[in-house]
């Protein structure tokens, strides 16, 4: 499935947790997105709907200090239905409360994940 970092994003909370600000794109993640959004806010990469799932996610993680796993199902760039699981962990920078989550994307499907690379190859090769 490659390399750990490769499906890891690390998000830092922004002030009263109303965003998040991408600090870490792994490489699975960015070719997913189809760019690397590192030092923007999740609000402005993902379409509503994803971007207020992942900010309750990643706000109840940070809230509670506590993992939480969850599985997902989504179309992903209109045409790609996507099933995966996030584990989400809480980090802190400072050794008190926690002020980043470190997310870990993986497809929970073989097939999701073969058919995602699959189309991402050929778009790369369009390219």
């Amino acid at each position: 499935m490659g390399e750990f970092s490769d499906y890891a994003i690390v998000a830092k909370a922004e002030p009263e947790l109303i965003d998040f600000r991408y600090r870490f794109i792994g490489e699975w993640v960015e070719r997913m997105f189809d760019a690397n959004p590192t030092g923007q806010l999740v609000a402005d990469v993902l379409p509503d709907e994803q971007a207020q799932d992942a900010l309750f996610s990643y706000s109840q993680t940070i809230s509670s200090a506590k993992p939480v796993l969850e599985q997902r199902r989504l179309i992903f760039n209109r045409f790609v239905p996507f099933s995966y699981n996030r584990l989400m962990l809480p980090l802190s920078d400072n050794g008190e409360y926690p002020t980043h989550v470190l997310v870990y994307v993986a497809p929970s499907l073989w097939w999701a994940k073969t058919r995602m690379d699959l189309r991402l190859r050929d778009r790369e090769q369009q390219h």
